[in-house]
């Protein structure tokens, strides 16, 4: 956090100059220099954008051996779940209770209004049923797939983090999609959410995972979106620059490039309808100028968890303007394995 950075040093981190990861050119121009807000790890790091392909991207970067040493045991998608209570089997949602219920289309406004469209569920066939998920995390979005009748697999780079999941009952091979041996064709799906960012070559993780897709299968992933618009508004408080761990930042033309190149098909990019990055954006604005400011720390922890409920639907009209704007901080993308390919 903030207010521990000056605790933390970077002396296991060792960075290197890279060549653009998309199309190897050296030439680049600077975008943004930036701290690490979020885990407080000490130093500077840039943002540069390659002058040959446009792509955004750290430089210079963590070394292959330093990378680990970017994520703290505290890092947040690897701490594990609270523990779930026990329902009350009388419960009812507020939309359920008199006299709200009685007013007409209250559910489906609900709905429609706290959907963010941050991850997809999609229903598996009887037949094409086996799901893996990179970046697993604790194993939370592994135990919906299954719950939604996938036969349900996992990577996981941090050992807790994958022992969590597997405490879940859960197939999670701890290690990298780069160390993973799957088999071509093993998979119907696969999901990797918020994690495109975090490897050294976008490029070989499509490639790999179109030869673990069956013919016909779809990849589901999220990134953060470099043309938002609370980019534009926060600079270098963006919460979603999260250096040194986020290598690239994306665009929609990008990505798009980056899948057809590796074979796939289909190709639909959505952007999520959230305005969580304005959230932290402020939060880290604000706690960066007082570092005991309590609203500060309020908003920041709205961005790392979830705001209440009224927040999220007070918000949620603006949110769906900003989406259908294509100007909100994520972006979720699928596409399609040719059928016929191998």
């Amino acid at each position: 956090m903030i207010e521990e950075s000056a605790e933390l040093t970077n002396s296991d981190i060792t960075l290197e100059t890279v060549p653009c990861p998309l199309c190897g050119s050296s030439e680049f121009g600077h975008v943004m220099t930036c701290r690490d807000w979020l885990c407080g790890i000490a130093g500077e790091y840039q943002f540069v954008k390659c002058r040959s392909c446009g792509h955004v991207y750290l430089n210079p970067c963590p070394t292959d051996a330093s990378l680990p040493a970017c994520y703290p045991e505290d890092y947040g998608p690897h701490q594990e779940t609270a523990p779930a209570t026990v329902p009350d089997p009388h419960y009812k949602p507020w939309y359920a209770r008199p006299p709200i219920r009685w007013i007409p289309g209250i559910r489906p406004l609900y709905y429609w209004l706290s959907r963010d469209d941050s991850q997809i569920i999609p229903e598996p066939e009887s037949d094409r049923n086996r799901a893996l998920e990179i970046g697993t995390g604790r194993g939370d979005f592994l135990t919906k797939l299954r719950d939604a009748g996938w036969s349900v697999h996992g990577i996981e780079p941090s050992p807790a983090a994958a022992e969590l999941a597997r405490s879940l009952g859960h197939t999670v091979e701890t290690g990298t999609i780069e160390s993973s041996t799957h088999p071509n064709d093993s998979f119907d799906a696969i999901f990797a959410w918020m994690v495109l960012e975090h490897v050294k070559s976008p490029s070989q993780f499509f490639d790999r995972t179109f030869q673990w897709l069956n013919s016909g299968g779809r990849i589901y992933f999220s990134v953060p979106n470099y043309e938002s618009l609370e980019r534009c508004c926060f600079g270098m408080y963006w919460p979603a620059w999260d250096a040194p761990r986020h290598l690239h930042q994306f665009r929609p033309r990008i990505l798009k490039q980056l899948l057809s190149d590796a074979g796939f098909t289909e190709i639909n990019i959505t952007n999520h309808r959230s305005v969580r990055d304005y959230f932290g954006g402020a939060g880290l604005w604000l706690l960066d100028r007082n570092p005991n400011s309590r609203f500060g720390k309020t908003l920041l922890n709205w961005f790392l968890s979830a705001p209440p409920m009224f927040v999220h639907l007070a918000c949620a009209p603006i949110a769906i303007v900003l989406s259908g704007l294509k100007t909100t901080g994520q972006l979720t993308v699928s596409a399609r394995k040719p059928r016929g390919e191998t």
